[in-house]
């Protein structure tokens, strides 16, 4: 595409695949790619292998939200997981536009005009909620609009209903929050996780024998509540790369026990040394490799306890063998 940087950059994930042109496109941010985003990209692929085509997946490189609202942003997944997980999830192509401020401004009929510049899709997929351009003011009507004047096929599809209501983004971050992971993965379709790299922290666990991979997680990915978790996690200590990235490193699972938050015992230290920054500490199961600057990728199972402060050393590695106990019970 051009390179005026009024033009968003689209990459394709597949070599043979450098066009929108005569294609099936499905369109969003799809953050956690979830039942809804799963049946709305099934609905695409189903109709471009009835008409012989490709089916491509548009979103963009980021969650607008981290560039409009990034107070206020709030993720299921990194864009890095996102991205993988589209990649995979039966489409020909995944297609992704840079998201810019110069992108954010322009009009509906800009951004129309811009992404699809001589490449006339044969179709596009969208869900009934679907929004673009500056101030999100290109609604479906218009989208139909533009495409009906261009030859351009619009589905679109009302939202996937499941567990009692919509499917969305939004309400299985609300179930998190509410600590309520069961209801959150049935939305999902897959295991909730965290991921990160394995940093120094206190290493207070190695004096009573209880070692923690210690984690920095990103604000908006913190939705569950803190506490101690029961968990299943990997390891990635060959290629020291995300788990959602070229990597093809599957890795072992391991029951684990996970807490979430600064530990009130250890709050004041942390805060005054690197340590403040790992947010999420992960003791794995019979494993003792020294994984430092590894991947681990952790799926959480079932909220334990809540965070606590401790009188005493004693009273700390009491309450760490009994939720030790507990994750060998429930993973």
């Amino acid at each position: 595409m051009s390179s005026d940087t009024t033009t968003p950059t689209l990459s394709f994930s597949t070599p043979d695949v450098v066009s929108c042109k005569d294609a099936v496109i499905v369109c969003g941010v799809f953050d956690g790619v979830h039942k809804g985003h799963q049946h709305l990209i099934k609905l695409a692929c189903n109709q471009a292998k009835q008409h012989n085509k490709r089916c491509i997946i548009l979103t963009f490189d980021i969650d607008p939200d981290e560039l409009m609202r990034p107070a206020h942003s709030e993720k299921l997944m990194s864009n890095e997981a996102r991205l993988y997980a589209l990649e995979h999830s039966g489409a020909d192509a995944l297609a992704v536009l840079h998201f810019s401020p110069e992108c954010a401004a322009l009009s509906a009929c800009e951004f129309l005009d811009s992404v699809f510049a001589d490449s006339a899709p044969f179709a596009i997929h969208v869900g009934a909620n679907f929004r673009f351009g500056a101030h999100a003011q290109g609604d479906n009507a218009f989208l139909r609009s533009w495409c009906e004047e261009r030859g351009i096929q619009v589905c679109v599809h009302e939202l996937f209903e499941g567990e009692g209501g919509v499917v969305s983004a939004s309400r299985i971050r609300a179930a998190l929050q509410a600590g309520n992971i069961q209801l959150a993965e049935l939305l999902l379709g897959h295991s909730y996780e965290l991921s990160a790299r394995v940093q120094h922290g206190r290493a207070q666990g190695r004096t009573f024998g209880i070692q923690t991979a210690n984690l920095h997680i990103q604000p908006a990915m913190m939705l569950l509540p803190e506490g101690v978790y029961a968990a299943r996690c990997s390891v990635d200590n060959t290629c020291h790369a995300p788990f959602y990235s070229t990597c093809s490193c599957k890795g072992t699972w391991y029951k684990a026990a996970v807490s979430l938050g600064v530990s009130p015992t250890f709050s004041s230290e942390a805060a005054c040394t690197n340590a403040a920054l790992a947010n999420c500490e992960v003791h794995i199961l019979d494993f003792s490799d020294d994984i430092y600057n590894s991947y681990v990728r952790v799926h959480f199972v079932a909220h334990l306890r809540a965070l606590q402060r401790f009188s005493s050393t004693d009273a700390l590695i009491a309450c760490i063998t009994n939720d030790i106990a507990q994750v060998k019970r429930l993973v």
